[in-house]
């Protein structure tokens, strides 16, 4: 049986770049049957200067990224948003990306025994700036 894990972690943002907040591995699930979930909270702080976009990426080497979901609507500052998707493959990461500068809030939620094995908190900033870039990223 599996409880809540749930991982406090908060990013700075970058003006105009797309910002790692999290790269995860879960070396536990198969990654061509098994989907897991990943529900998120975010809450963008109310002196951001811009407003927040999210995009949640997975992989099955940790090299070659695919976007899972990305935000519709961007989160004004003050704003929050849930978050809650299946992913399936074994790698999974957390994006970021603002206009301006500012921080944000992340409740991680992912059922697991105790801990979050493979949480890699804050690998860094991206080189690239547009969605286009992320989105083929390798």
């Amino acid at each position: 049986m599996h409880s809540q894990s749930r991982a406090k972690l908060f990013a700075g943002l970058a003006p105009n770049q797309w910002k790692t907040v999290f790269q995860r591995e879960d070396p536990t699930k198969d990654p061509v049957y098994n989907y897991h979930g990943l529900d998120l909270f975010v809450a963008a702080n109310a002196q951001n200067t811009a407003n927040v976009e999210i995009a949640i990426q997975e992989s099955s080497d940790g090299t070659n990224w695919t976007n899972r979901w990305i935000s519709t609507a961007a989160i004004v500052p003050g704003g929050e948003q849930s978050i809650s998707v299946y992913l399936q493959a074994r790698w999974h990461r957390l994006l970021v990306y603002s206009t301006g500068t500012g921080r944000v809030d992340i409740q991680v939620n992912i059922p697991e025994d105790q801990v979050i094995p493979g949480l890699w908190p804050d690998v860094g900033t991206l080189a690239c700036a547009t969605y286009c870039e992320v989105s083929d990223e390798s």
